[in-house]
């Protein structure tokens, strides 16, 4: 896996880095977010942990992954700024295994009991 960063910009406002970035993956599977995240802090001087893989796409057929991923300088300023479920995907909390969401999956109509008539 080789690590390109193809566009990196300062946000001095809220204090982070923001950063494109381009995977090769020659003959390997698509890699991970935690892959991607682990390459970034190490190439950036980052802790994993202040850094937040946003997007990333890769096209059919091609060894090429492409993202967009946020560094940020502490871990507190991370989850200032950054979407609650963002932060639930890079790091797991609020998760535990097999948990699912309350509601069913299907989102219908849910069938309702007939009202009683007043005699």
């Amino acid at each position: 896996m080789e690590l390109e960063i193809t566009d990196k910009t300062e946000n001095k406002l809220i204090n982070r880095i923001e950063v494109r970035f381009k995977v090769t993956h020659e003959k390997a599977k698509t890699p991970t977010r935690k892959e991607i995240k682990g390459a970034l802090a190490d190439n950036l001087g980052a802790k994993k942990e202040c850094v937040i893989v946003d997007m990333m796409r890769s096209e059919y057929g091609s060894p090429v992954t492409k993202g967009y991923a946020k560094v940020y300088k502490t871990p507190e300023e991370l989850k200032r700024f950054e979407k609650a479920h963002l932060i639930q995907r890079e790091t797991g909390e609020g998760r535990k295994g097999g948990e699912k969401k309350e509601g069913g999956g299907g989102g219908g109509a849910t069938a309702a009991k007939p009202a009683e008539k007043a005699t």
